[in-house]
């Protein structure tokens, strides 16, 4: 089994949580399409979100947080790459942790998804085909969207994506066990290599990197703030992305 974790920001942050919603339903639409049905989602938000038909509501799984989270007073703080929405998203994915932990699940993977992403059709076959001795994966090939109905492709995914890797429970369960708040935030909430490596350094890693395998909405309002990250040329979104990543719309006025 594959568990998705899908942290969902607290509505204080949010400028429109309508939009977030409809953005999240599609996430989650991209997922249910898999080519291999052997998953669950957890979602941590602050109110259950109501979902579209089509999705199955026994495979997607509610967590309600009612409080945004904030920094941790026991972190090892480093402001490189531990920012207040970095600590809510890995807060909020532990929760989910532990609720997979109570039910007993037994997971393959857990899986970093955003609340704005789109993950390929083959991407749980893909992870289940992985070699039993990688503890984590990283997706480097991907796509970033813009709510123009444009893409282009990226093959340093991880360096600007959440939705990039995933991790082993034993790595994952290790860590928490531990104590150790600081690596606990690196494996649930970031996912800059160069930090995600360090803690990973002694594991196996595995890179899925032949295909596009995820794909980012970029947010309107932080289109030319991310400009520069860009080495692409935007492009009309073909129909074998939209099929492959299953996208309908990157926008509801569309």
């Amino acid at each position: 089994m594959i568990i998705f974790l899908i942290p969902v920001r607290h509505n204080d942050g949010v400028k429109d949580y309508n939009l977030l919603w409809w953005r999240l339903n599609n996430t989650l639409r991209s997922i249910v399409l898999q080519t291999d049905d052997d998953w669950r989602v957890v979602v941590c938000a602050n109110k259950v979100l109501p979902i579209f038909n089509d999705i199955p509501d026994d495979k997607v799984i509610f967590i309600e947080q009612q409080r945004p989270f904030i920094a941790h007073t026991q972190l090892k703080w480093d402001a490189q790459y531990f920012r207040s929405h970095v600590i809510d998203k890995a807060m909020r994915r532990q929760c989910g942790v532990l609720y997979s932990m109570n039910m007993n699940w037994k997971p393959e993977w857990y899986f970093m998804v955003d609340a704005d992403d789109y993950l390929a059709l083959d991407l749980v076959e893909n992870l289940h085909a992985l070699p039993a001795n990688s503890l984590c994966v990283g997706i480097t090939r991907g796509v970033v969207l813009n709510t123009k109905n444009e893409y282009y492709v990226t093959d340093n995914f991880n360096e600007m994506c959440g939705t990039s890797f995933g991790v082993r429970p034993s790595l994952l369960y290790d860590t928490m066990n531990q104590h150790d708040n600081t690596n606990t935030c690196v494996l649930l909430g970031h996912h800059q290599p160069k930090y995600f490596m360090r803690l990973c350094k002694n594991t196996q890693v595995s890179c899925l990197s032949n295909k596009v395998y995820a794909g980012y909405l970029l947010h309107e309002e932080n289109h030319g703030k991310y400009l520069y990250n860009f080495e692409g040329e935007w492009k009309p979104i073909t129909e074998q992305i939209r099929k492959r990543l299953s996208i309908h719309l990157t926008s509801p006025q569309n």
